[in-house]
């Protein structure tokens, strides 16, 4: 199978989906932007920024003045569409509304749960990014296989990973479920029983379908399993609701066919989760290094037009320099998951030792600091090993990423030096620092412009054992306060003003200006021996 590197179009979801569950009631608007993610809308929590996002308005009546006041915002935090039930109502404003903006409203049917529509959604999404669009068969989803086998069985199914999360289920309605069953739909987790460990071990050393029967103490009706494997690997199981009649003799072949089937959707839906970071992390890489800036960066991040983008950067502390790269990809991993609880839209690279999160849409300023605190934290906890975090400052636009990255590599450059400086801060935090350190480079890189005089005091200060560069800082720092210098050093304000006019004598320095008194004390405070200024 190949990847399709063409954007998933809303009118391809339309399409892939059918006209039977979801179609547009504002015609052809919008149909040719391209998807991102589903979003379930919550009246009470502030909209992400998400673009291509399609909002799934679950709870709510399109004909209200609420469902058109989220359409606006929706709107403006760039999603390409809103989803609606329209349970015999007719929204001829929100339809003229979204018209106007313009945003398509889409509608689905009555009787589909919320839930299904979100995992249809997304199974298109991933399976778009990692699967041939002219292969049908590899198109199908676990949802799909789910409802053909309950169809096979006249029985509800559910379809689950090793670690009982329920990945699919049937949505057929005339068949009869349990208790049971319904908590494992709604928590997408099977409950936790202790009989379930010994049902579980039954199927998954089994070759074939295992039956159970009718469980009166919990009211568990009768069930017929099957693992899901490929080769020796174990990736879950297929679950069917016996029916009163009985399964038909057939069933069984039908199951481990499904089985089979459902295996290939599984490791389709790992691969494409992988393909899909790989692809985003060399893409945001390409960004950060300068080298691609193009259109469709702002709709593969989430860029909005006319709001900040935020890039944080975490590097291991002095101690885990040098982290090997299975440690890396941990960092990478529990930051990436940190922040992707509180951000649907982040996006995570590690460019050598350092980690990269894209904030690319922020609104509330405190936000990136809140998050990249807490990262830290669950570094510290889960690695065992500190980190330092940089924030950069707020921009707007794709183009300007790569300076963000760069404006973090001279935080990091800050915090990981030999200064008592905090673990988290910003470039506005540690501004004079960093044009210390900026300075310090040119001087390094550049011989000439460094006084002659200042390499010859600081030689002979390494050379005699003098303290003409100890005197000059005081006094530069006490602004020319001889006596508050002087009682620094723990001399006599004569012997200052001594050292300093036989500092002006031996090694040519002026300083009679303010401009001559700054330049000089810049590169004392920045020579770290003779050496660094060369003799």
């Amino acid at each position: 199978m190949k990847p399709d590197t063409n954007p998933l179009t809303l009118g391809g979801l339309i399409d892939t989906l059918g006209s039977q569950l979801i179609h547009s009631l504002t015609g052809a608007i919008g149909l040719d932007q391209s998807v991102s993610i589903p979003v379930v809308y919550d009246p009470l929590d502030d909209l992400p920024d998400i673009p291509g996002g399609v909002l799934l308005m679950t709870g709510m009546d399109p004909s209200t003045a609420d469902t058109l006041s989220a359409l606006r915002v929706a709107a403006v935090r760039g999603f390409c569409a809103i989803v609606v039930k329209l349970r015999g109502s007719t929204p001829l404003e929100l339809v003229r509304v979204a018209a106007e903006i313009p945003i398509a409203v889409l509608s689905v049917v009555d009787d589909a749960p919320w839930t299904h529509i979100g995992n249809l959604i997304t199974a298109v999404i991933r399976s778009r990014s990692l699967v041939d669009p002219t292969d049908s068969a590899a198109g199908s989803d676990l949802f799909v296989l789910a409802n053909a086998v309950a169809t096979a069985f006249d029985g509800a199914v559910a379809i689950e990973d090793v670690d009982r999360n329920v990945l699919a289920y049937s949505n057929l309605e005339h068949h009869e479920i349990d208790p049971l069953r319904r908590s494992g739909i709604l928590s997408r987790q099977v409950p936790d029983l202790a009989k379930h460990n010994e049902q579980y071990r039954r199927v998954m050393v089994a070759n074939g379908m295992v039956r159970f029967p009718f469980d009166a103490s919990d009211g568990e009706l009768p069930r017929c399993a099957a693992a899901v494997r490929a080769g020796r690997e174990d990736l879950g199981s297929i679950w069917v609701i016996v029916p009163e009649g009985g399964v038909h003799p057939d069933a069984e072949a039908a199951l481990l066919e499904a089985t089979r089937l459902a295996a290939v959707q599984i490791l389709q839906a790992r691969s494409s989760v992988n393909f899909e970071r790989q692809v985003r992390a060399e893409w945001l890489r390409s960004v950060f290094d300068g080298s691609v800036v193009v259109a469709s960066t702002a709709t593969r991040f989430g860029v909005v037009p006319g709001v900040a983008s935020v890039v944080v950067a975490f590097l291991f502390k002095a101690a885990e320099t040098g982290a090997s790269p299975p440690l890396m990809r941990q960092l990478t991993g529990v930051i990436e998951g940190h922040c992707s609880v509180f951000r649907a839209n982040v996006s995570c690279v590690s460019i050598g030792p350092i980690v990269y999160v894209l904030f690319p849409a922020v609104r509330d300023a405190t936000f990136p600091l809140r998050l990249a605190q807490g990262a830290a934290a669950a570094v510290e906890s889960r690695l065992e090993c500190g980190v330092y975090a940089a924030l950069s400052s707020p921009k707007t636009g794709p183009e300007h990423l790569s300076d963000l990255r760069h404006e973090v590599d001279e935080v990091l450059g800050v915090l990981s030096s030999a200064g008592h400086f905090p673990d988290i801060a910003s470039a506005g935090d540690i501004q004079a620092q960093m044009l210390l350190l900026h300075l310090k480079r040119e001087l390094r890189d550049k011989p000439r412009l460094r006084h002659p005089g200042v390499s010859a005091l600081i030689n002979h200060d390494h050379a005699k054992g003098s303290e003409y560069r100890a005197s000059l800082c005081a006094y530069f720092a006490a602004m020319g306060d001889m006596a508050a210098a002087a009682q620094h050093l723990n001399v006599h304000p004569n012997t200052l003003r001594y050292r300093i006019k036989r500092a002006e004598t031996l090694f040519g320095l002026r300083l009679d200006s303010a401009d001559d008194q700054l330049a000089i004390w810049i590169q004392l405070r920045l020579a770290e021996d003779h050496a660094t200024l060369g003799s």
